[in-house]
């Protein structure tokens, strides 16, 4: 899952709407994580923790200073 994480594009334009494309790829990564051992678990416990802790510090904003974060987070990832 991480190498599948690791290898996706960062900063591109969405093709659907936010939320829509997140469930789209929570599915995918859900199906990623389901066909491994286990192997590295912990690690993305920890780093789904720590995404879930600073999108609770996101101030609440429009759309596009939304998409303007989102943009700049997924590209130093």
């Amino acid at each position: 899952a991480i190498e599948e994480v690791s290898l996706s594009l960062k900063g591109q334009p969405l093709s659907e709407n936010f939320h829509n494309e997140g469930i789209t790829l929570a599915k995918k990564n859900t199906n990623i994580l389901r066909k491994t051992d286990g192997k590295n678990i912990d690690r993305i416990k920890k780093e789904a923790e720590l995404s879930l802790e600073r999108l609770d510090r996101i101030p609440q904003n429009t759309n596009e200073e939304m998409n303007e974060f989102i943009k700049q987070y997924n590209m130093n990832l």
